[in-house]
């Protein structure tokens, strides 16, 4: 079999109703996993649903579980809708998040914990629902954090501390999980064309567009990530090529972080110089 195939796998899928969620649960369906969409608009969930159609998936291969994943019962519903219509869990991909453009200087009480409820304190308690299921089949979480916990990007202070603090979930997850057989892993986007930065710029397309134009520059392959460049990450880390893998974060920003690093450009030599 395949090794990157997800046939037979079961997923949930948080934060999955646009931008990299979307992406990687119509991947996940295209390589024959069953998929639970999850997000708090169920109109744009049943969009999704869809597109899993279209891309190949069977009317009975997706779930759809609309709710706030910062809240018991939904994180309660999550697992066992999942298990229930599909019998098994075999995949936790913890994803769903917002970006928080305050500073520092001002920042509230009121964005610090709207930050860590849903990044940092949602996915531990998710995992820990769905961890009797992943016993079972012996499954794998794959978290999304950012490459923004390494590079300091001012402006965004709870945002990136609730990142760091998944990555060391991450970690400590993948070391008191391993008697279990159950793998961890952390993907790390750059900067990525999704529809994240549309609350920051107030739903300015120009401007966000302006922004990303202007992140391409700091990116070895002169472009900002697509969904589906992440969507591929996460496929693989939750697939049986990754089967010797945990504990691992990985970074997908097209060499980002050692083109540009602290606001620096930092010179690259051409092919004449070499």
């Amino acid at each position: 079999m395949d090794n990157l195939s997800l046939s037979g796998k079961v997923a949930i899928i948080t934060g999955s109703s646009s931008g990299i969620g979307r992406t990687a649960a119509i991947l996940f369906v295209k390589r024959g996993a069953k998929v639970t969409l999850h997000g708090r608009n169920e109109a744009k969930l049943q969009a999704v649903a869809e597109e899993c159609k279209k891309a190949g998936g069977k009317g009975n291969q997706v779930l759809i579980v609309a709710g706030d994943v910062t809240t018991e019962a939904c994180r309660k519903a999550l697992v066992e809708k999942t298990v229930k219509t599909f019998g098994q869990l075999d995949i936790l991909v913890n994803n769903a998040g917002r970006l928080l453009a305050e500073p520092l200087r001002d920042i509230t009480e009121k964005g610090l914990d709207t930050m860590m409820d849903l990044m940092f304190k949602a996915p531990i308690f998710l995992s820990k629902a769905a961890l009797p299921h992943l016993k079972k089949t012996k499954g794998c979480i794959v978290n999304t954090s950012t490459t923004l916990t390494t590079e300091n990007f001012p402006g965004f202070f709870s945002y990136t501390v609730a990142k760091h603090a998944i990555d060391k979930f991450t970690e400590y997850a993948a070391l008191e999980y391993r008697s279990a057989g159950i793998r961890v892993n952390t993907v790390k986007p750059g900067i990525t064309e999704t529809n994240i930065f549309n609350e920051v710029f107030k739903g300015d397309a120009k401007q966000v567009k302006g922004f990303l134009d202007g992140q391409k520059e700091h990116s070895m392959q002169g472009r900002c990530g697509h969904p589906d460049d992440i969507a591929e990450m996460i496929a693989f880390l939750s697939s049986k090529a990754a089967s010797h893998i945990t504990a691992q974060h990985f970074v997908v920003d097209g060499g980002r972080a050692n083109y540009f690093h602290h606001g620096v450009k930092v010179p690259v030599a051409s092919l004449d110089d070499l």
